[in-house]
Order: C-alpha cells, then structure tokens, then sequence
C-alpha cells in the first residue's frame, strides 16, 4: 500500500508531468494527449497499480489536409499585434500497460498486459480568452489486453481452473473547448466498444490458511482469485467529463495565493456502460496543474498534473463503493529536450487569420 501512495506522490515532483485523467476502473475520463510526446503514467487504488508508457509523432498530414497542422490567430484591432488563438497538430500514437495487484515481479500475482495504437489531432497551445470560436481535439485507438493468469473458484465442483482472458476494444473521445464566459470550464467526451470480462464484478477469495481468524473476526490478505464462473461480454460505453478552474490566473505578478488556487481543477465524470452489462459510474476528481486552464496567455494544456477521486459503482441495479484513487502521468520528452521554442519558427504548419 505504501509504494501505491508513494509512486503518483513522486510524480506530483516533477515540473515536467503531462496530465490526463481517469476513473478508479483505469478509464481514461479526460484526454490532454497531443501530437508530440513521451510519457509514463501511473495510478492506484486498494487492490492495484498500474504503469503505462506512450509515446506520439507528430506527422505532416492525416488523411487530408484538414488534418494537418494548423495555427490560428487574428489581428488585434487597437495594437495590431498578433495574437493566437489556437494551434493543433495530428500525430500517431502507441501505448503499453501493465496492471497487477501484488507487483510486477511476483510470479503469483495477476498480472495484465496492454498495447495501444491509433491516431489523434491534438492541441498543442490554446489561449481561451483570444477564442474566436469552438476549439476541440479528436483521437481514435485499438486496445489490445491480455492478463497472465486469472483463478476460478467453482462453488459446484469445488475446484480451482486457471484462464487466460484476452479482451478488445475500440476506443474514441473529443475534448471541447467552447468559446463561452466561463473560461475555466472544458467538456471531455469518450465513447466505444469493448469486447471484455466480467471479471471485475466477481467476489474475491483468499486461500486458508489465513493470516488470523477466531470467533468474532477474520484477517483479510491478498486476493487470491475469484469465486464464479469466466464470461466474455460484448459492451458499449459513453463518458463526458467537464474540468472546471474557476480561479483565474493574474495576467502578471500573481501572488503565491492566486498561482496555487488558479491551478486546482474541479472534475466531475460520468461513465456509463451498456450492452451484455449495466454499469453506472459516477465521480470526481481534483487536479493539480503547473499550467491553469484558466489564464490570458498562450500556452499548453496541462502540462502537469496530479489526480486524486472518488467514484461509485451501479453494477446490475447494486451500488458499490466509494472507492478512493490516486493518479499522475510524467511525459519525458521535455527531459531531452530543454530548448524553448516558437512556434512560429516550425515547419509544416499552416497558419490562418479570421
């Protein structure tokens, strides 16, 4: 338990972190992926830890130009100075996981394995005051999951098998950046197809003999399996999540106060799954930026972050939870790469005046 806390609290010490947010089940809620990067993330909860590491490329067009790269500004009718608005970019991107919930070096844990690949049209800086109209990214990807070993518990036979559960999925979200009085306020669509276990919804067990029992209380360790049968289910999910900075940033020379409240995001979340299961899944969760949403200045989005919700689960009508989880994600590109750039100084990027 303690190195589940101590590993997204490391993560918060690094300036250069690149956020992005989930729910307690690992569902990414919130996209700030962009075209180009390299990250590592992490999150935990009571029964588990999951690692994950991604990268993106930047490419000069998908598809047709209006998948390239764009920035967008006008000019300022009093000064006459540029000013941006937003510039996006496309990329392809590719993820690897791993989850397990006794360590990834244990032979006997439960160990789940994940690989991830598709393609995004990311914003690379956006300045929500300069607006002239709706901003929004767009991303598409194939997941591909397979867990070492999974015990069953039959209750009939009284018997243990072993199963291998390989599931799929297919997996779209838009972030939306209306151009509305309250700047501080985003939308986060995520909608798909998962072809998926019922895993999650089984009763744990552990293996006697346990640790202490007598005649008023038994110990709990670790999860050894679960008690049921393996079933493969064929389901849809849609999300939307809305982060909300409702302190804005000081233009210039803002006091320790105002830097710290402006970059604390409130963000409730809906997920809900259909199909061959029935799932609810509300929550929220509070992050902590180095970058404010909620600031007059060009600049990128969520450039750092540290999560930390709650959420509940309606499985078949029975409500479980609250289950408590923290998460952060390091992006290590700027690791290798301390040159400050202009973005007017790039190549291969159109820009347009309105």
């Amino acid at each position: 338990m303690r190195t589940q806390i101590l590993m997204p609290l490391l993560l918060l010490l690094f300036h250069v972190a690149h956020g992005q947010i989930q729910n307690s089940s690992g569902n990414t809620i919130f996209f700030t992926d962009r075209a180009k990067q390299l990250k590592f993330e992490t999150a935990a909860k009571e029964k588990s830890t999951k690692f994950e590491i991604g990268g993106s490329g930047k490419i000069k067009k998908l598809f047709s130009d209006y998948w390239k790269s764009y920035e967008y500004y006008f000019n300022d009718s009093n000064t006459g100075e540029k000013r941006e608005t937003v510039s996006t970019s496309p990329g392809l991107i590719g993820k690897l996981s791993f989850e397990s919930n006794k360590g990834f070096f244990k032979s006997d844990g439960r160990t789940k394995f994940g690989a991830e690949f598709g393609f995004i049209k990311g914003i690379d800086k956006i300045n929500r005051y300069n607006q002239r109209k709706l901003a929004y990214t767009f991303g598409a990807s194939a997941k591909y999951s397979y867990e070492n070993r999974t015990v069953l518990y039959d209750t009939i036979s009284f018997s243990k098998t072993r199963d291998y559960p390989n599931t799929f999925s297919l997996n779209f979200h838009s972030e939306l950046y209306p151009r509305w009085k309250l700047k501080g306020l985003v939308i986060g669509l995520t909608w798909g197809y998962a072809y998926e276990t019922n895993i999650s919804t089984l009763t744990g067990f552990q293996d006697l003999p346990i640790d202490f029992q007598n005649t008023d209380i038994t110990s709990l360790g670790d999860e050894d399996g679960k008690i049921g049968e393996l079933e493969y289910l064929n389901n849809f999910y849609l999300g939307i999540s809305a982060p909300f900075f409702p302190f804005k940033e000081r233009e210039s020379n803002p006091n320790l106060f105002n830097s710290g409240v402006s970059k604390i995001g409130l963000v409730p979340y809906f997920r809900y799954t259909f199909g061959d299961a029935n799932i609810f899944n509300p929550g929220i969760s509070i992050a902590i930026t180095d970058v404010s949403l909620n600031k007059d200045e060009f600049q990128e989005i969520f450039k750092s972050s540290f999560n930390i919700g709650v959420d509940w689960l309606r499985i078949d009508n029975k409500w479980s939870g609250p289950v408590v989880f923290l998460g952060g994600t390091l992006s290590a590109l700027e690791l290798f790469d301390h040159k400050e750039k202009n973005i007017d100084d790039e190549e291969n990027i159109d820009r347009k005046a309105f």
